[in-house]
């Protein structure tokens, strides 16, 4: 790992054909991106959900290439798309996820062993490295079955066509902002369950609101009609749950407070289990 306090994640996965490429955590203030800039990034590849910060990154004169993926793999169309992109992009590359941790190591892994730099032994050892977690078995198979891709496939990716910005589904909008929220209510737990002095703009009792508008969303939206019944009910429990933690805020009542986010994190690996990790 790189010390950089700019960024929760950072360290040198390997040696790509047109520089190093780095491995990392979601770059989000200016202090991120000049830490990048230092190490003469010049393409990004985003493989998270969240919009990229395009402002920023156009500023440093970086490119950013925006090919989210999900948690329960990494795709025979994003592997390949990632592994152009690092083969032919300018160098240094950089590619991230949110923390860092499990979806870009995997990415990185992929796309090394599919240009032939590395073997899926070694792709195994780097999420190992990287941190990855076993919760996401279709991250470890998809780099541990990874072979070399035919050159011509490679080929076939207009990579100067590549998004900057991915069009992602209504769901995946919501559960980017879900996540999101249950960051900073992440913040405000760790600050017991006061306003965390390095996030001074959150307000715990409406950060737990919002949760609770975003699950209620979520069950209105036109895609949940397609899930079975069940995640519906997953839903409407976390609703309940984010709800109880709300009023725990507005009641100053830390016990309730401290219920309230355990159901939510159980409710939120139940789910997760069921529907994201697979």
């Amino acid at each position: 790992m790189i010390d950089e306090p700019a960024l929760e994640v950072l360290w040198l996965a390997g040696e790509g054909p047109t520089g190093p490429v780095y491995n990392g955590s979601a770059p989000d203030t200016d202090a991120a991106f000049d830490a990048l800039a230092a190490l003469g990034v010049l393409t990004i590849i985003s493989v998270d959900g969240t919009p990229p910060d395009l402002e920023r990154a156009n500023a440093h004169g970086m490119r950013y290439v925006h090919l989210p993926i999900g948690y329960d793999g990494v795709d025979g169309e994003s592997r390949l798309q990632i592994a152009a992109a690092v083969r032919d992009l300018p160098g240094p590359i950089y590619i991230h996820c949110h923390h860092g941790m499990h979806r870009s190591p995997a990415s990185t892994a992929a796309a090394l062993v599919t240009l032939g730099i590395i073997t899926p032994e070694q792709g195994h050892d780097m999420l190992v490295f990287g941190g990855t977690s076993e919760k996401y078995p279709g991250l470890w198979r998809d780099v541990e079955s990874c072979t070399v891709a035919d050159p011509a496939l490679l080929d076939a990716v207009d990579t100067g066509g590549l998004p900057d910005l991915a069009e992602v589904s209504g769901h995946v909008e919501a559960m980017v902002a879900i996540d999101q929220t249950f960051e900073n209510l992440k913040a405000v737990a760790k600050a017991g369950w006061a306003v965390p002095p390095d996030h001074p703009d959150l307000v715990p009792a409406a950060e737990a609101g919002r949760l609770v508008d975003l699950f209620r969303a979520l069950v209105d939206h036109e895609e949940s009609a397609s899930y079975p019944a069940d995640f519906v009910e997953m839903t409407q429990t976390s609703i309940a749950h984010a709800s109880r933690l709300e009023q725990a805020f507005i009641d100053s009542d830390t016990e309730a407070a401290d219920e309230g986010y355990s159901e939510l994190r159980r409710d939120c690996n139940a789910c997760h289990n069921a529907y994201r990790n697979e």
